[in-house]
């Protein structure tokens, strides 16, 4: 694995040095996702400082404002854990707080779909204590929603109360590591 991420970093920092061109060129969001991914290589190397240079970029406001998108909360979730590992809880969890809130407009019910940015604001949620029953509750909507009542979510979905299961998931990803 570390040949691998060596190589990956390699090839993200010629990417955004411009030594080779991104493919397709000037997609939205390419940088963040290509800095994301720098950070990761750079945990598994044990680069722990250059990991934390990019999640802390990532999370740096443009205009003025940080937008909520998948490295926006990614990132969140691996600064957090970080600063944790280092005893550094309460800006752990300040950080998740900031995010979770950020990410909260994925909760809306507006017809959006289940994707991995949704999965990503309920960790976040679920770290910094704060998960609302609503936010929860919309995310069992979204994952059944397509479900046609035979399968075995519906039949686990049956047997619990909505409030055990934001109860539920607002505990899952606070248990020990």
């Amino acid at each position: 694995l570390p040949i691998y991420s060596k190589r990956a970093i390699e090839e993200i920092d010629a990417s955004l040095s411009g030594r080779i061109p991104m493919n397709p060129p000037n997609i939205p969001g390419n940088r963040t996702l290509l800095l994301l991914e720098r950070a990761r290589a750079n945990y598994v190397l044990g680069n722990i400082e250059n990991c934390e240079a990019d999640l802390r970029t990532l999370r740096q406001p443009v205009d003025g404002e940080v937008r909520e998108s998948y490295a926006s909360s990614a990132s969140a979730v691996m600064l957090g854990l970080l600063l944790e590992d280092r005893g550094h809880t309460a800006a752990a969890i300040e950080i998740w707080k900031q995010a979770y809130q950020q990410s909260r407009s994925l909760f809306d019910g507006k017809g959006r779909s289940y994707d991995s940015s949704l999965i990503l604001a309920l960790v976040l949620g679920s770290l910094c204590g704060e998960l609302q029953d609503a936010d929860a509750n919309e995310f069992m909507r979204l994952v059944t929603s397509g479900d046609s009542g035979g399968s075995t979510i519906s039949m686990a979905t049956s047997l619990v109360t909505p409030q055990s299961m934001a109860e539920a998931m607002r505990e899952m990803w606070r248990t020990p590591r």
